[in-house]
């Protein structure tokens, strides 16, 4: 999926709901996401250290992570607790 320019995109957008922070991104792509355990890919046939990253921090902050692949947009959505 590219833009209204045909060109390939990557989206974020921030929100508070309750007492967490989500983080959204949405990335254009081709082909489809290959699963390796907890990791994502759509570019190489071995576990990537981007996204596993991502979730350890997530997890360690008491948050959690949701990566999915929605037709050719790659879905990924951050969530962090905020402390009050």
């Amino acid at each position: 999926m590219k833009n209204r320019k045909g060109r390939p995109f990557i989206r974020f957008r921030t929100k508070i709901h309750r007492n967490t922070l989500i983080i959204q991104m949405q990335n254009s792509m081709t082909g489809k996401l290959k699963k390796w355990g907890y990791s994502i890919s759509s570019k190489r046939e071995e576990v990537g250290i981007g996204l596993t990253s991502i979730e350890h921090i997530a997890k360690n902050e008491g948050g959690g992570v949701h990566f999915y692949q929605d037709g050719n947009v790659f879905m990924s959505e951050v969530y962090l607790e905020i402390e009050k």
